[in-house]
């Protein structure tokens, strides 16, 4: 008899051993789940706020180009390739006013030339 307790004692920590390994596995599985969505959404909120910035460094790029060529006709391939290396959103800024401000496109490459 003593022997059959002995069995079933083992049985059952065998048991116990078996179901605390699950719930080691499942919380192993759970945490990699959990990191993984904490990536992929701090993934997504840096691309966006990249492609935010990208797209309004190429808007200001097109604004200033469409406002040259609206005030002096033709611009260099030089000047557009200039303005388009500018990646920083404040310099673009203070070339859009000038773009409107400068009395002439020469002036105005010789004000970004400075700036950048």
């Amino acid at each position: 008899m003593e022997f059959a307790t002995s069995r079933q004692q083992r049985g059952h920590e065998e048991g116990m051993q078996q179901a605390l390994e699950k719930k080691i596995d499942f919380l192993s599985k759970f945490s990699r789940i959990v990191g993984f969505q904490q990536g992929l959404e701090t993934g997504l909120e840096k691309g966006f706020h990249q492609g935010l910035q990208e797209g309004l460094q190429k808007s200001k790029q097109e604004d200033i180009i469409r406002i040259l060529e609206v005030r002096f006709e033709t611009i260099s391939l030089e000047l557009r390739e200039l303005v388009g290396n500018i990646d920083e959103l404040e310099v673009l800024e203070i070339l859009l006013v000038q773009a409107v401000k400068t009395p002439s496109k020469e002036k105005f490459a010789s004000v970004a030339n400075g700036i950048t």
